[in-house]
């Protein structure tokens, strides 16, 4: 487990896609791979939630750039104070995105379908106390996985650039703001490249969230979703 630092946030997404070439690891050209769980199990302590999918995020590939809609994703975190009602501390479990098909026409023509991606949930993130800002330091594991050109891959990166969170049980805010990569290998012009998708823009959670032990009796499921 990788514990890490974060401050405060609206979410940022940005999608740029730069061709390299097939010989670092990321992906192979061609080669199927299953998408990995990007999820955490709840449990009935954890707060849940799940995206606007109003949301929208520039995605820019190369000098392209486009607009991706979100789609679905959730957040899973845990309050380690259950006392506690500001500046408190928070362990993340699970942040993800969905996004709707992105289409560029950079090197021929790139599809991506069935986007996920988001902070590795193997790393059990550490959220200490900073004033309500937290923040997601540069290196924080990421993974993803999509359909490029109708081939499933996945693939892990991490942070280039840290990124911050907005956190308010209370309040039932939850905004991420920064940048996630996807990179992978891809031949659109039947020679293999390795392509850097970044995401920006600006996301928060749908309200209610799904679960909240902050506020047991509002809205959701309070804090019975994950309860055994």
């Amino acid at each position: 487990m990788t514990a890490l630092s974060l401050p405060r946030a609206l979410l940022a997404l940005s999608i740029g896609v730069l061709g390299l070439g097939c010989d670092n690891g990321k992906s192979t050209c061609g080669d199927e791979e299953e998408c990995p769980s990007l999820t955490a199990d709840a449990l009935a302590s954890d707060a849940v939630l799940t995206w606007d999918t109003d949301s929208s995020f520039s995605a820019k590939l190369g000098g392209e750039t486009t607009s991706a809609r979100v789609s679905g994703g959730q957040a899973v975190f845990t309050l380690l104070d259950p006392d506690c009602s500001t500046d408190c501390e928070y362990t993340l479990k699970s942040l993800y995105f969905e996004l709707e098909r992105l289409i560029f026409v950079t090197d021929g023509s790139i599809s991506i379908d069935e986007l996920r991606l988001g902070i590795n949930p193997e790393s059990s993130v550490s959220l200490p106390d900073s004033a309500g800002n937290y923040v997601l330091p540069v290196g924080t594991p990421t993974i993803g996985c999509a359909r490029v050109n109708d081939g499933p891959l996945s693939t892990k990166a991490a942070l280039e650039k840290a990124a911050t969170l907005t956190i308010d049980p209370a309040g039932e805010t939850f905004t991420f703001r920064g940048e996630l990569p996807f990179e992978f290998g891809a031949m659109p012009n039947r020679e293999c490249a390795d392509y850097e998708l970044t995401l920006s823009g600006n996301a928060a959670a749908a309200a209610p969230w799904e679960q909240n032990p902050a506020r047991p009796g509002a809205g959701g499921a309070g804090g019975e979703q994950g309860a055994d």
